[in-house]
């Protein structure tokens, strides 16, 4: 399928951090798509900028599409139809059970949407390094740095700060476990800012 519009990854290179309302509009967008992919028993295993699409409809800024299932895994209950074994995905976006040859499910995209989330406000993914190994090592055993630390422009203690922190959890049983459970969050935040500026 062509797709005309801007992949996310590009506008984040063209403008840098983006707003918190443009961030959970992108996001909010993206947790429905994944609900319905993830109901059926599909997982991405690689989102990341590049692999979500922007539509500039009249109507609606910003129309997401999440793209390149190329990789995805199906999955029935908690076991996986495909082998473990191998190591798919980008070093700055993966998860940790992903390098541990541990079952992925749903909570292994839910990370990945993690790191996008601190990507789009900073403007810099929390794990960074000279080679993809020392990245992969610091999904393993490092703590990510908080939003605010990274952009100071962003106030300590900002609610988004808090759902990204629990996004990038090492163990999936300390994530969100659902899209829709993040949806509701992410809602929540925006409107709790909304609140605080007017």
């Amino acid at each position: 399928e062509y797709i005309k519009g801007e992949a996310l990854a590009d506008k984040i290179h063209n403008s840098g951090a983006l707003p918190y309302a443009t961030t959970a509009n992108i996001i909010i967008q993206m947790c429905r798509g994944l609900q319905e992919a993830h109901s059926m028993g599909i997982i991405h295993r690689d989102l990341k900028p590049d692999n979500v699409l922007l539509q500039h409809k009249s109507d609606r800024p910003d129309w997401v599409k999440i793209v390149d299932f190329g990789i995805s895994n199906l999955v029935q209950g908690s076991k996986r139809l495909t082998k473990t074994g191998r190591m798919v995905g980008t070093p700055e976006y993966i998860a940790p059970e992903q390098l541990k040859d541990r079952p992925i499910d749903i909570r292994t995209d839910l990370y990945g949407m993690g790191i996008m989330m601190f990507e789009m406000l900073t403007g810099k993914v929390p794990f960074e390094g000279e080679s993809a190994e020392s990245i992969l090592m610091k999904h393993l055993l490092e703590d990510p740095p908080l939003i605010s630390a990274v952009k100071p422009e962003l106030e300590p203690g900002n609610p988004f700060e808090a759902i990204i922190a629990k996004l990038l959890r090492k163990e999936p049983d300390e994530r969100y476990q659902t899209a829709t459970e993040l949806r509701l969050d992410v809602e929540q935040a925006l409107n709790n800012i909304l609140l605080k500026r007017n």
